[in-house]
Order: structure tokens, then sequence, then C-alpha cells
């Protein structure tokens, strides 16, 4: 059971490759986690991100308020990331439907998150997309109100993200047409 895991990840601490800090165990050089993780086989790296990221959520409850929300981010950030290695829809459907809706709620907050930061679009965007894929199949009639949440933030990030990108390329225009216009071509312009 767990002891037995936590015994296991206290010998791999003896050996120098783990830190432990209190309940939780980091890899004491990025490279170290990048090499056990390559080395996991691509189907064993789904089931054991599915575990981690649903163990995070059951014990995400018990946790102080002042790391709720890390706990929370990074369950999602597990699951997710099965989400986008193997296609979504699988995945969503070995949890509960309650699960489900927590996971959407949750990626749905961490969209929200992630656009607050204007230059994070792409991770919003992400997170909607996995909040999408776990609404059940009748999400706009079981679950109108989430949903339609869900969708406007999307639209609103997708519209703030081609705003940006299109006033970028609207203002460089500008600024070409104008120098070429008045005669005035400077370096820091072209």
């Amino acid at each position: 059971g767990a002891t037995n895991i936590v015994d296991n990840l206290d010998s791999v601490v003896n050996e120098g490759l783990l830190e432990r800090a209190g309940p939780l165990f980091m890899f004491v050089h990025d490279s170290i986690q990048e090499c056990v993780y390559e080395l996991t086989p691509k189907s064993d790296r789904i089931q054991l991100h599915v575990e981690i990221g649903s163990l995070l959520i059951a014990s995400g409850s018990k946790a102080s308020p002042d790391i709720i929300e890390e706990v929370f981010s990074r369950a999602v950030g597990h699951i997710n990331t099965c989400i986008c290695q193997n296609g979504g829809n699988d995945i969503c459907n070995q949890f509960s439907p309650l699960h489900r809706l927590v996971f959407a709620k949750l990626n749905l907050k961490a969209s929200q998150k992630s656009s607050a930061n204007k230059s994070d679009f792409s991770s919003a965007e992400a997170h909607l997309k996995a909040a999408m894929k776990f609404l059940p199949e009748n999400s706009w009639v079981d679950q109108y109100e989430l949903t339609l949440h869900i969708y406007e933030e999307y639209s609103t990030v997708s519209i703030e993200w081609q705003v940006d990108v299109l006033g970028v390329y609207l203002c460089l225009t500008l600024l070409r047409l104008f120098s070429s216009r008045s005669g005035i071509v400077r370096k820091e312009a072209v």
C-alpha cells in the first residue's frame, strides 16, 4: 500500500535521486526526472498520470488552504497530460460523472488564471479544450451554466488572442505605411 510506496521513495532519497520535504518528494535535478520519464513506457505514463491526478484530487481536500490551489493545479496538469497524449475521450470516460465535472471546473478556473496573464493564452486555450472534453455528452442540458461559461471563456480567449495578434500586425502595417509615405524610414521601424 501507501506505506510501501513511501518506504521505496525513502530508499531513493537515500540514494540521492530524490529530496523529501514533508509529504512531498522531488527529483534533485530536472534531468533525472526527464530521464526517468523517458524510460517509462508511454502506456504506463498515461496510467501513472491518471493515478497521480486522482490521488491529488482525493487528497486535495485535506490540504492546507495555502497549498490547496497548487495541489489541484498539479492534479489537473497530470490529467490534462493524459488527454494530450492519448486524445482524451477514453481517459475522460475513466472518471465518474462527478469527477469529470470537477476536472471541467478546475480546468475552467485554471484557464481564467492563465488568461489573466495576457501572454498565456495558449495555456488558457489548452485548459478550456480539456474542460470541454470533460463535459458530459448532454452538457448543454444537464450542465448548462458550466457549459455556457466554458464556451464563453473559450470565445473570449480566442478573440483576445486574435485581437492581440491582429493588433500587432495592424500596428506594424500602419507604421510601415506611415514611414514610406512620409519619407521617413527608420531601421527600428522596419
